[in-house]
């Protein structure tokens, strides 16, 4: 029986801030387990969760009524395109500050807007008169269709249809289309593994427009960092290289994507109520586009088919272990197995993308993630090995002798405890 004992985590400000987030948006998970006892128990909390999200919708309603105003003026001098990137700009502020809002039970999650935003603007739609106006509004309906990820992209999409399918609507614009992908999609990864590139040329007038969505699968899950449009993929890998550092991007160049599974792993989701938080302005305000991009290369039969991703923490702690007894540890050997299961599972997180890499901010999240789950006796354990565990993985990878002697510096620093996992961490 393992001997690890979780204790009350340590968390950090922006675990915190996201726990507390959670807790408040998934109160109705899932029905009472015996709903015999307490019949209306379920539909009074159905009701609590409906009046908090009529509440926050309520707030959210006239700043996305103003957005929606100013970007109707703006219409008329924008392109499609410009109008697209003014209203993403526009959503980092936004979204920050209504995230930032205390208590927290007042902030406005980014799907709370995507709602208050579609309402803003089909209301505009329909109040809008005049030659210039109405369609200006309706323009502007149709670029937030093109932008909002699903369910709310859909649902803006039937909004316009509807609208344009009343009187009078021949002077509103149709439904945006699909978004279409006009070459093949890249794929760039950094030295230590971990680190991720992915770039996707669609399409955009006579020449596509490349988006880069940089993404880090150092932590709990891998998460985007960076994203945004490039005019070319040599530009797109320049950027990408900027964020990841010189070290840790020497060499790196862009290869044709094959591997299915873990792309569809790496692009990211909607994540409703279990989003970690702490977003900055920029990855704001790329949140719902990167998001809709993201859906359209999901969409490709070959990653949408992709196999599920397996990733066997068992037999690698079991190898770990059987490696780690013939070596000067200073730990009882029948302590191992249950060390090397721990390791492996910090190590793996929720989707085991890059198990085998093993870059420094890799290392200071396993460090951070023993600090806030385990008893400082058994963390102590966990801590002495881990320098073990950097060797015997660089074994399995070929890892330089730099990179590994890096990990290991990482070890011997202590890391940010109240670090936000959304930094763009340069190594």
């Amino acid at each position: 029986m393992s001997r690890k004992r979780k204790k009350t985590p340590k968390a950090n400000a922006a675990v915190k801030a996201a726990r507390r987030r959670a807790q408040l948006n998934t109160q109705v998970a899932s029905p009472p387990a015996d709903m015999s006892a307490s019949p209306d128990l379920f539909s009074r909390i159905l009701a609590d969760r409906a009046g908090f999200d009529a509440r926050r919708l309520k707030d959210a309603a006239p700043v996305a009524a103003a957005l929606v105003a100013e970007l109707t003026g703006l219409a008329p001098r924008l392109s499609d395109a410009d109008l697209e990137d003014e209203l993403c700009v526009r959503l980092g502020t936004i979204l920050v500050e209504l995230d930032d809002r205390r208590p927290v039970e007042r902030s406005i999650s980014p799907d709370i807007f995507a709602e208050a935003l579609l309402d803003a603007a089909a209301s505009a739609v329909r109040a809008a008169t005049g030659a210039e106006v109405r369609p200006a509004a309706g323009r502007v309906l149709a670029v937030i269709a093109g932008v909002l990820p699903d369910p709310f992209g859909d649902a803006a999409i039937d909004v316009l249809a509807n609208l344009r399918n009343g009187p009078p609507g021949e002077d509103l614009p149709e439904a945006p289309p699909q978004r279409s992908l006009a070459g093949e999609i890249l794929v760039v990864r950094d030295r230590y593994g971990s680190r991720f590139g992915i770039a996707a040329p669609f399409a955009s007038g006579t020449t596509p427009r490349w988006y880069l969505w940089d993404v880090d699968a150092c932590d709990l899950q891998p998460l985007t960092v960076y994203s945004g449009f490039y005019p070319s993929p040599d530009a797109a890998l320049a950027a990408w290289q900027e964020g990841v550092g010189t070290f840790a991007a020497a060499g790196t160049t862009w290869g044709k994507a094959d591997d299915f599974t873990t792309l569809r792993q790496l692009l990211p989701v909607s994540e409703g109520p279990m989003r970690l938080g702490g977003e900055t302005p920029q990855q704001f305000a790329e949140y719902y586009r990167s998001r809709r991009l993201a859906e359209t290369v999901r969409l490709r039969p070959e990653i949408a088919t992709a196999p599920e991703p397996h990733c066997d923490t068992a037999g690698a702690a079991t190898t770990f272990a059987a490696w780690l007894d013939g070596q000067e540890t200073g730990l009882d050997s029948a302590d191992l197995p249950d060390i090397a299961a721990s390791l492996a599972e910090i190590w793996k997180g929720i989707t085991g993308v890059a198990f085998d890499s093993c870059s420094p901010h890799r290392v200071a999240y396993a460090i951070r993630y023993i600090h806030d789950d385990y008893q400082d006796s058994y963390g102590d354990m966990l801590l002495a090995a881990l320098p073990h565990w950097i060797r015997w993985l660089a074994e399995r990878t070929g890892a330089t002798t730099e990179m590994v002697d890096r990990a290991l510096q990482a070890v011997r620093v202590d890391p940010d405890i109240d670090a936000n996992p959304q930094v763009r961490h340069t190594e």
